[in-house]
Order: structure tokens, then sequence, then C-alpha cells
């Protein structure tokens, strides 16, 4: 028989963003009860302090996906700035850090937008070729032509390798990008993909565009991006406990290494939910913002839209078009933006399968079962 730990906190807190408890200790002092569940998810018991009627079906959804294997860890529901639910599973630590995987690339969109505000980088159509001086002779006429929003968008062919290699009917990380994780040089190894092509192709997701403009940035701005993205976002929003996976050159692996809390992964969706503010200060351009979440590409795919980073659909709920826009990480990582409703949720797992919720994600089926209650 498990056991499992599903720590909830009540709607009457309104706000996790004090301006000196985080939104953990916030959670731990004010909140700290902790409800412990066993059986059948018919046998989740719902704290009287919630009054909202969806919080049952959330209770139940989250200890149906732990004891399924699904490998969740937690997730957090916010609606206009007030915690509608969180669960961690398994004795998870509030403080727990995980690996974001690719929602590291739209944290590194955020960053882009501030360097630009900050005069770092002038804009987005400049060509990369302007802040890789030390690798323009590997870029190639085509290649020089490519421009900051060709890779944000992932439009270019540069850096299109294989991710994934299928061995013995199981998926792991194709060779190449094992070798691009040891590179001397990660820029050198991700131009001998695609920097000699003869021009601009649709969508073409991989690892190598977010690795470019990680190097611009700190190219751009004379730091590290670790250090960079530390003191104008991290700190800034109280973001205390993160990591950031170096590559073999010693650079921050800007697409996929981000390491943070489930709570601030919520402060990160609630930041672009805000335009860019947080706590009265503009931290994020709120053009940028914009621009970032409007859809600029076709993806082919479930999430339809891409724009700088930020993935977007529009899914029909209850008659009504919802965009919802989202950062996603390959093991089911996610940060879920709903403008139109005030409404983010962050979502850590440890795979993105779900298979008996019909073939969709997580999040996607958060989106079409609980969502559509908040129209209500």
């Amino acid at each position: 028989m498990f056991i499992f730990a599903l720590i909830f906190t009540a709607s009457i807190y309104t706000s996790i963003y004090d301006d000196v408890l985080s939104a953990y200790e916030l959670t731990n002092e004010a909140h700290n009860d902790e409800y412990w569940v066993e059986g059948s998810p018919s046998d989740v018991i719902v704290p009287e302090v919630f009054i909202d009627d969806d919080e049952p079906f959330l209770a139940r959804l989250c200890l149906n996906r732990i004891r399924s294997g699904d490998e969740l860890k937690a997730m957090i529901v916010s609606v206009a700035g007030t915690i509608r639910f969180n669960c961690f599973a398994n004795g998870e630590s509030k403080l727990e850090l995980y690996g974001l995987n690719s929602v590291t690339k739209s944290v590194t969109s955020l960053l882009v937008g501030i360097a630009i505000d900050k005069g770092f980088i002038h804009s987005v159509h400049d060509p990369i070729a302007m802040y890789l001086p030390d690798h323009t002779h590997l870029l190639g006429e085509y290649g020089k032509t490519v421009t900051i929003e060709d890779l944000l968008l992932m439009k270019s062919p540069i850096g299109n390798m294989p991710l994934f290699a299928v061995n013995d009917g199981q998926s792991a990380f194709s060779p190449q990008l094992e070798a691009y994780f040891a590179a001397p040089d990660s820029v050198e190894f991700i131009l001998g993909f695609g920097a000699a092509e003869s021009g601009i192709e649709g969508f073409n997701y991989g690892e190598g565009p977010a690795t470019l403009v990680g190097r611009i940035i700190a190219n751009a701005t004379g730091v590290s991006v670790v250090e960079f993205a530390k003191q104008n976002l991290f700190l800034p929003m109280g973001i205390k406990y993160f990591e950031w996976h170096l590559l073999a050159d010693g650079s921050a692996n800007t697409a996929g290494g981000l390491v943070l809390t489930s709570w601030d992964m919520l402060k990160i969706g609630e930041l672009v939910q805000n335009n860019g503010a947080w706590s009265g200060d503009q931290l994020v351009n709120a053009h940028w913002i914009k621009s970032s979440i409007a859809p600029h590409i076709s993806t082919r795919s479930t999430w339809s839209q891409y724009g700088y980073y930020w993935w977007s659909n529009v899914f029909k709920l209850k008659g009504k078009d919802i965009t919802v826009m989202a950062a996603r990480g390959f093991k089911g990582q996610f940060i879920l933006v709903i403008p139109e409703l005030k409404a983010t949720i962050a979502i850590n797992g440890d795979h993105e399968g779900f298979n008996d919720l019909g073939g969709v994600s997580l999040a996607e089926y958060i989106i079409k079962r609980y969502v559509p209650r908040l129209l209500d």
C-alpha cells in the first residue's frame, strides 16, 4: 500500500508573493497542514477550507497520476494571483529542485528581452554574426544572414541535429546530442549543422538555436548567462534556489539546463501573465512578453504555434476559443499561461506519457477537463 502526501494551500491566502516571505516560506508558515491520503482516488478528503468545487477534481487527478506510476512530482494552480491548488507527491519537498529541460528555452527568451531593454542587444533582427565574432568564419554566406529572431523561432536549419535515437526499441539521446554536451566549443559544434544551408526553412525545433542565443547573451552582456539571469531576473523575483547546468565548454545549457523549484516555475508563469511586471517593477519589457507569446510560426503539432521559445494553441472550451501559452519540457514539465482567465499552472513530471489519459499529456488533459470549469 502506497501512502502519498498531498499538501494543499487554501485559496483564502490571496498571494504567495510577499515582499519578505518567498512562496514556499509563506505556504509553510501560513498553512502547514498536511493531508495524508491512502486508498483509491474516491477516498481523497479535501479540507473544508476549499470552497471551490474544482479542487476535489484536481486532488483525485493528482493522486491518480501518482498511483499510476506516471511520476507526477508537483502541480500548482494559480488564478488571478491566488493559489487555488497545489500538490507535492511522495513527500517531495516544496524546495525540491527539478530539471526543467526545454522550459529553459522559455526563460532564455526572457533574458533576451531583458538584454534588449538594457541596450546590450540592439534588436532581434540583428544578424547573429554581430554577436559571434569568434565564429563568423563558420557561418558561411547563408549563416551570416540568419537573425536572432530566426533562432528564437526555430526557423533556421542551423543546429538542426537529431535529438533522439532508438536503440533496441528504447528511445535515447542521439549520438549527436551526446557529442554536443561534451563538445569543447558548443557554438562551433552547433554551427556544424546547417550553417551552410542556402535558405530559411520552416519550423525546425532543436537544441542548437537556444545554445547560440545563450552565447549571444553572454557575448553581448559581457557576463555569463547564469550571472545575467541571477542579477536581472532571479534575485528580483526572490528566486533563491536554482541551478543551471553547464556544457563541457563552461557555457550555460540554455536549451535545457535550468533547475528550479515548482513554486519558482509558477513565478515565471506569473511574470508572463503580468506582462513582465513583478512586485511593481517591470523586469521584462511588456512589448517583449507580448511578442514572445504571440504566434509567429506554425509547428504542425498539437501546440500549433510558436513564438520566441513559447508555444501556444487555441483550445475550444465550452464553445469558446481559449488561447493557452506554454513552456514545455520533454519529461513532463509545463508552465501554462492562460491570460483570458488569469490562470497560471506549473506541472513537474518525470515523463510526458500519461497514455491512459486518451493519448494526451497531463497538461492537455488539465486544459480540456479542468480549465473549462474556470469559465463557469
